[in-house]
């Protein structure tokens, strides 16, 4: 012990104090907790109740390390057990702050997702909105913790003189490294991009390699895109930058969908323009901005007759579509089973009077 401590009842003095800190900081933390919540209650603030989520844990920890390091001085140890403690503190100290500034990140995530929320602004702006946030904190979240890894290193002196020395020779290792880690330095550089230019955002309809889904979650490598059939796409950031893919909301969440009909000659296109209204008239699918029928192609048998409808997004406009196919064939069958598609066949005497003779044929 008396290597330890400056003095042979140290350790008691020692034990003493620390206790002391610990519970002080406890008291100090539930305290300032208790009165932050009841305020938060007070005040319904989305900021005030993300800080009182995400802050609680990190606090617990920089409130006692402050509290050692600025009573550690004045401690009965030895230079070198001082020494040893105070660095450690200090590491400590610097991770809990950076902890306490990741928390921060979520705090303003919080506080923008809700002012941006899809229930009550135009989707596309939340969600254009909401992907900036969440791109550019997972790169702030990790500028944080290397900034924080480097500190605690810049603590040990043989560490921070090794930097110096290698310093001139940081050319040729950032070479090195760059060419190790250029995947993930690309993604990384993707992922800023997505976040300025926007290619893509969070529940975008957009089509991938042929295949059509809706970004479901954005991460610091790579996008999740959920197919209608809930499969799961794991797309690379860079490909979004490097390759083509449609994007059917880019400008807006807004949808336009196309039925196709085909229809006899002698079908009523007016009375079909009729129900078309009433069954857009009478769901709530529909966002009251485009339905409309028109002829789009006259072949030598069928007329084609195009439906476009709107949606407000891509599952209503995948309902929509299948109920106006449905109903508009429905009502052709009720009322106009003539006009449904149908072959003509003109007989001239020669093939009437051949078709009067097959049947004899046969049953010859």
């Amino acid at each position: 012990m008396e290597y330890l401590f400056s003095n042979s009842n140290g350790w008691l003095q020692f034990a003493v104090e620390v206790l002391g800190i610990l519970i002080g900081s406890f008291i100090l933390h539930r305290v300032s907790f208790a009165l932050m919540s009841r305020l938060a209650a007070q005040t319904h603030g989305v900021a005030d109740k993300s800080f009182l989520v995400h802050a609680r844990k990190p606090t617990e920890l920089i409130l006692p390390v402050m509290g050692f390091l600025f009573l550690h001085p004045q401690l009965p140890l030895t230079v070198n057990l001082n020494d040893m403690l105070s660095q450690m503190g200090g590491i400590v100290l610097i991770g809990s702050i950076s902890w306490l500034l990741v928390s921060c990140t979520n705090i303003v995530e919080d506080v923008i997702s809700a002012k941006y929320s899809l229930e009550t602004v135009d989707t596309w702006q939340a969600r254009q909105v909401k992907t900036q946030v969440k791109m550019l904190r997972r790169i702030a979240v990790a500028v944080i913790w290397f900034v924080t890894f480097a500190m605690m290193l810049m603590t040990f002196p043989g560490i921070r003189q090794l930097g110096t020395t290698l310093f001139a020779s940081a050319s040729i290792a950032g070479v090195v490294i760059g060419i190790a880690a250029r995947p993930a330095l690309s993604n990384l550089i993707s992922g800023l991009q997505l976040a300025i230019a926007e290619p893509i955002r969070l529940n975008d309809l957009i089509c991938v390699d042929g295949e059509t889904g809706t970004v479901e979650e954005i991460g610091m490598t790579y996008v999740v895109v959920r197919t209608w059939d809930l499969r799961a796409f794991i797309v690379p950031l860079s490909y979004f930058i490097e390759k083509t893919f449609q994007n059917w909301t880019y400008q807006g969440s807004d949808l336009l969908g196309v039925v196709f009909l085909y229809v006899d000659y002698d079908v009523r296109i007016e009375a079909l323009r009729e129900k078309l209204d009433e069954i857009l008239a009478n769901t709530v699918l529909w966002d009251g901005k485009t339905g409309k029928l028109q002829m789009t192609e006259a072949t030598d048998r069928t007329l084609q007759l195009r439906v476009l409808v709107s949606a407000k997004d891509a599952d209503n406009l995948g309902d929509l579509r299948c109920l106006v196919r449905e109903k508009m064939i429905a009502f052709l069958q009720e009322n106009f089973p003539a006009s449904l598609p149908k072959f003509r066949v003109e007989l001239t005497p020669q093939t009437a009077s051949l078709a009067d003779r097959l049947p004899l044929q046969q049953n010859a």
